[in-house]
């Protein structure tokens, strides 16, 4: 399900708004499966905005301690490319209008335990659960599920 739409620009004008930049990572837990959490009825990698003065790392970081409540990650690589999608409708985030996300991704090892994770902290997701990448791919939301498969296929996660 996506969020509620915001029906305040018409659909043209759509086009001519920028990316917000974010980071997002694909946490393994050491037997192929990835850490994804549920917000409305979609399932999503854990993700957000890079705020004015951080570089991607420290983005990343911080998000990650946000939304899954714990640091207790090891970062393994990170894509060169910066990948883009555009959400159904524009939305605003931190007081500007944005037509979709432009995202660098990492991949990250998990270095805690259960009890480390609590998606409750930040309140971005509902429940967490570690899935195959296929099984994430199925319940993702459709417009990030091209980039999720560009994603897992560059970290071979995915059979080509």
């Amino acid at each position: 399900m996506a969020p509620p739409r915001n029906d305040s620009n018409p659909p043209d004008a759509h086009a001519a708004l920028p990316y917000r930049d974010c980071v997002a990572a694909v946490i393994l837990d050491g037997h192929g499966n990835v850490l994804a959490g549920r917000k409305h009825t979609a399932w999503h990698l854990p993700q957000g905005g890079i705020t004015q003065g951080e570089t991607p790392e420290q983005a990343l970081t911080r998000e990650l301690a946000e939304e899954l409540g714990t640091d207790k990650f090891i970062i393994l690589s990170s894509s060169p490319t910066w990948r883009t999608y555009d959400w159904p409708w524009p939305m605003r985030k931190g007081g500007t209008l944005y037509r979709g996300q432009r995202q660098r991704y990492y991949l990250a090892m998990f270095d805690g335990t259960a009890a480390d994770l609590d998606p409750h902290r930040h309140g971005e997701f509902s429940e967490l659960a570690w899935m195959t990448p296929a099984e994430l791919l199925e319940r993702a939301w459709e417009v990030k599920r091209p980039v999720y498969e560009q994603v897992f296929k560059e970290f071979g996660l995915c059979r080509p």
